[in-house]
């Protein structure tokens, strides 16, 4: 059974050994947002550690796979439907729908399908929970079906044991470090340091920034140890500008400033002095939100 990677989505495979013989227990996931049955000899697997959570343990005989879109919960039943027919390689026309539902188990919508090609069945739930959409599917070999060692009836009450609920979507950060050199008035004068009123910088496009922290100089050096109160501001085309906080600078002293919180997407940042002396000399810190590594499918048995 050939599986090929998707966009946007996050796979878990839980591959599980004896599952016909096996008791089964209660499974959840704070991280992907729900609950089902698993044969009890399935380890505990801490997910919340992961941005991209992917385990594989046991035999290759039965597996449950976890798909979880956790960029876009709007997507559609046909949409999702594909994704995992694509997913399993199973041919269109092997797909059987059982049935569907709403407004159940946490579910928006969901439906259920089975499907059997070559030497390989496929129960299958896909749908859309409070803020993810899932693709989750159990596979088994034919022989298990057929000699009646794992029958539809199991897979039946496994996936009405599924239930999904709300969860924070997982995100990491990085950080863009800016100097002076990087600042409008560097690129127009030579030089970071002088009687500017503002240091300006130019992102280069929009970014979703979460916090601001930095170094900032205040000037003339002649008037050490006065106060000045500063802004930080930002905008989107270097003309309108929404100021996001004070900060407190002494005359001819380096200090430092910051968190201060944005939560938005921006294209310029500004150290703006409010005609409060003059700015020598700055450097940014700037806290963004990055994508996690994408995943690599399991491991195919076939392959």
């Amino acid at each position: 059974m050939k599986r090929t990677t998707t966009p946007f989505f996050l796979l878990l495979a839980l591959a599980l050994a004896g599952s016909a013989r096996a008791e089964w227990v209660p499974y959840s996931s704070n991280v992907l947002g729900l609950s089902m049955l698993v044969p009890d000899s399935t380890p505990n697997i801490d997910l919340t550690q992961s941005i991209w959570p992917s385990a594989t343990w046991g035999d290759l005989d039965n597996d449950v796979n976890i798909i979880v879109n956790t960029g876009d919960s709007g997507l559609t039943r046909d949409s999702l439907l594909k994704t995992v027919v694509q997913f399993c390689g199973f041919p269109a026309n092997r797909w059987q729908k059982l049935s569907d539902g709403t407004g159940t188990a946490g579910w928006v919508w969901n439906e259920t399908y089975r499907a059997q090609f070559d030497e390989s069945c496929i129960y299958a739930v896909i749908g859309k929970g409070p803020n993810r959409s899932y693709m989750i599917y159990y596979s088994t070999p034919a022989r298990n079906i057929e000699l009646g060692t794992l029958g539809w009836g199991l897979l039946a009450n496994w996936s009405t044991s599924l239930k999904v609920f709300a969860t924070a979507t997982s995100t990491t950060t990085a950080n863009i470090v800016k100097t002076s050199k990087d600042t409008k008035e560097f690129a127009k004068y030579n030089r970071p340091w002088g009687w500017f009123k503002a240091h300006t910088y130019d992102l280069g496009s929009m970014v979703n920034i979460k916090t601001i922290s930095g170094k900032a100089l205040a000037g003339p050096s002649e008037k050490k140890n006065v106060k000045y109160t500063w802004q930080v501001r930002v905008s989107n085309d270097n003309v309108n500008w929404t100021s996001l906080g004070t900060i407190s600078v002494t005359g001819a002293k380096e200090e430092a400033f910051g968190p201060v919180t944005a939560n938005r997407s921006v294209r310029y940042v500004q150290i703006f002095t409010n005609d409060n002396g003059y700015v020598d000399d700055s450097g940014l810190t700037l806290t963004r939100e990055v994508e996690g590594a994408k995943p690599s499918p399991k491991p195919n048995r076939n392959d």
